[in-house]
C-alpha cells in the first residue's frame, strides 16, 4: 500500500490534518512515543517522524500505521474522521460539553449503513433503485430534530426536579 500523508486536502477542499489530533489524544492519555511505540509495534524512531510537530518534517505515514495508532489509542477511526475531516475541530473529542455528542455520532454511523443495507433487503420488491438521494437532506433533518427534541426533554425534567427541590 502507498503511503498517504495524514493531512492534505479533502474534495471540498478543506484542510485536515490528523497528527494534532494525535498528539491531543497522547498528551490526554500520557502516552510517550516509547509506549505508543510498545502498543502499535511501529519503531520509535518512525513514530517520531510520522508524528512530528513540524508538517515538513513528518515521514508519510500509510493507512495501516494510522490505524495502529488510533488503536493504541482506544480511538475508533470513524471517530477520528468526524473530529478531523467533518466537524474540522479535534479538540472537540475534549469538550465537556461535545464528547458525548461525537461518541454518539460515531457509533450511530458505524451500524448505520450495515442496518439500512440488512434492510434493503429484508423488504420484498425493493432493488434499490427506490433509494433516492435528496431523502439524505430529510433524514438529516429528522436525526437533528429528534435528537434535540431528547435534549429539550432532559432539560424540561432537570429543571422540574430543580423546581421541586427548591
Amino acid at each position: 500500500m502507498e503511503p498517504a500523508h495524514v493531512s492534505g486536502t479533502s474534495p471540498g477542499g478543506q484542510k485536515w490534518d490528523y497528527i494534532p489530533f494525535i498528539a491531543r489524544a497522547r498528551r490526554e492519555n500520557a502516552v510517550s512515543i516509547r509506549s505508543l511505540s510498545m502498543r502499535t509495534g511501529i519503531n520509535k524512531s518512525r513514530l517520531g517522524k510520522l508524528l512530528h510537530g513540524d508538517p515538513k518534517r513528518r515521514t508519510p505515514i500509510s493507512f495501516d500505521e494510522l490505524r495502529q495508532i488510533l488503536d493504541a489509542l482506544d480511538i475508533d477511526i470513524l471517530l477520528a474522521v468526524i473530529c478531523v475531516e467533518i466537524i474540522r475541530e479535534p479538540d472537540l473529542l475534549y469538550s465537556e460539553r461535545y464528547a458525548t455528542l461525537i461518541t454518539m455520532l460515531s457509533a450511530m454511523f458505524r451500524e448505520l449503513p450495515m442496518h439500512l443495507l440488512t434492510s434493503l433487503e429484508e423488504v420484498e420488491g425493493v432493488d434499490g433503485t427506490e433509494v433516492r438521494l435528496e431523502w439524505a437532506g430529510v433524514l438529516r433533518r429528522s436525526v437533528i430534530q429528534r435528537i434535540i427534541k431528547g435534549m429539550s426533554e432532559t432539560a424540561a425534567r432537570r429543571a422540574s426536579l430543580a423546581d421541586l427541590q427548591d
